[in-house]
């Protein structure tokens, strides 16, 4: 289960993530099924840019 502190940071990642890409939003975080103490940010983009 991911506590207080780890959905904060998680959303401050997502927060400074969303500055530099601001087309991602943010579906939910998860628990990693691997290791329990890592969590996993899954984000969806509606159109992508890609750079060369």
């Amino acid at each position: 289960m991911i506590n207080l502190k780890q959905k904060e940071l998680s959303h401050q990642l997502f927060d400074h993530l969303k500055q530099q890409y601001p087309e991602i939003d943010l579906v939910d975080i998860i628990e990693s099924g691997v290791y329990p103490v890592n969590s996993l940010g899954n984000v969806s983009c509606q159109k992508m840019r890609i750079e060369k």
